[in-house]
């Protein structure tokens, strides 16, 4: 998209792209963090009962070689995810964020 895009351009851009995420999705979802050793702790959800904008958290006890392949999963499957160790110095835990909707560059 050019420079000169317009305002009503940028935000066709963006809502064009949206990802719907279903119930089934977000259950998939719940499989993996159980099964690469953590849980998901949060869940947000708009709009429609069957949530489309979504984002949810995953927390793992601790630095765990599974999270590299969860991590790997997660964007092989076009979500976006965000790492951030919880404990500064010494991490006790890892914190994945897990988002339907990307920044589009």
């Amino acid at each position: 998209m050019s420079s000169t895009a317009t305002a009503e351009q940028t935000l066709e851009k963006y809502l064009s792209s949206r990802r719907t995420v279903s119930r089934k999705e977000l259950n998939g979802l719940l499989d993996l963090a159980r099964e690469h050793g953590g849980e998901l702790v949060d869940v947000t959800a708009f709009g429609d009962p069957d949530p489309d904008d979504w984002c949810g958290t995953m927390w793992f006890p601790h630095p765990h070689p599974k999270v590299g392949t969860l991590v790997d999963t997660l964007i092989g499957h076009g979500w976006t995810v965000e790492i951030f160790p919880r404990g500064i110095i010494n991490p006790g835990a890892i914190e994945v964020i897990v988002r339907n909707q990307a920044a589009m560059r």
